[in-house]
């Protein structure tokens, strides 16, 4: 019985001593370790031996200069090794030079166009289309141009669909709204299509905008593809007024709403958007003042102040 006890001891101890015979520099040479490589996502279980594992050509590390002006890198991770070519030539850039500086611009929604408006004087202004995959200029019109004339126009609104535009305006106090499309117009056209808001609304052009701001005081979005929710705030008598209107028929739907703020002359709106979830529109001023109104009834709306902080 002890014989046969003895026997597998003694194989143990060949093996144990002749472990403790190799030395430190043959374990770590006989380990090698998978950390440092990257494997493809379908060979991540395969044997080493006669894999076919290649390994991709890193990214390289990106440099770039802090807030501070010294030049910072940015390692390569090594985990995206292999789905490099994944990150490379996401976004197409071309310099294109515009003849005066941009006030805004947006990409529309079908991503054909990039719309611009431009700014030559203070008489002056242009919007613009450019083509996103020739990059050359498909449309202009210009507004104003004519002596006297005091232009304020901030950006362009689009419908949900990409292909018909807005714009709101003030001219030293009149209020104008033009809607226009993809294809280039005569002026008559362009006169004929844009709405007269002082006119509709029976007000006069006793408003005079921030110098320091681009804002028109005036301000619309689309509902739906046909109809364009316009407000404005004429701040000579300090009134909020606000509007839905058809652009097939070109008239207003139902009636317009006007409402006294207690602020300063020097407010105006912001911006606004519609909600099609809840079929509301939303309305900021810049000095933190929002309505928010039912689509299909101009009347019921709720005025609240959002903030005591002025806005942008």
């Amino acid at each position: 019985m002890d014989e046969e006890d003895t026997a597998p001891r003694q194989q143990q101890k060949k093996m144990l001593k002749r472990q403790e015979e190799m030395s430190e520099s043959q374990i770590v040479k006989a380990f090698t370790s998978r950390k440092a490589r990257n494997f493809d996502d379908d060979q991540s279980n395969d044997d080493e031996e006669g894999s076919d594992y290649k390994q991709s050509e890193s990214g390289g590390d990106a440099k770039y200069v802090d807030t501070a002006g010294v030049t910072q890198t940015a390692q390569a991770n090594p985990s995206f090794r292999n789905y490099s070519g994944v990150f490379k030539n996401l976004v197409k850039a071309n310099n294109i030079v515009t003849m005066y500086p941009i006030i805004s611009m947006i990409i529309t929604y079908d991503s054909t166009k990039a719309v611009t408006v431009t700014k030559k004087s203070d008489e002056e202004y242009y919007v613009k289309q450019y083509d996103l995959e020739k990059y050359d200029m498909t449309f202009e019109e210009k507004i104003g141009g004519e002596p006297g004339q005091y232009i304020k126009l901030k950006e362009v609104e689009q419908d949900p669909l990409g292909t018909q535009f807005a714009i709101a305006y003030c001219d030293d106090g009149k209020f104008f709204v033009r809607t226009f499309g993809k294809d280039s117009r005569t002026e008559d056209e362009i006169k004929k299509n844009e709405l007269d808001v002082n006119k509709l609304l029976g007000i006069n052009d006793y408003t005079m905008c921030n110098q320091s701001f681009p804002d028109p005081f005036i301000t619309c979005c689309f509902v739906g593809t046909d109809r364009l929710f316009v407000n404005l705030f004429h701040n000579y008598d300090l009134k909020h007024y606000h509007f839905l209107y058809d652009l097939k028929t070109q008239k207003i739907i139902g009636s317009h709403e006007e409402r006294v703020i207690e602020c300063t002359k020097k407010n105006f709106p912001y911006k606004c958007f519609y909600n099609d979830d809840k079929e509301e529109i939303y309305s900021f001023y810049r000095q933190g003042q929002s309505f928010i109104i039912k689509s299909d009834n101009m009347m019921d709306y709720t005025f609240d102040r959002m903030t005591e902080m002025d806005l942008g």
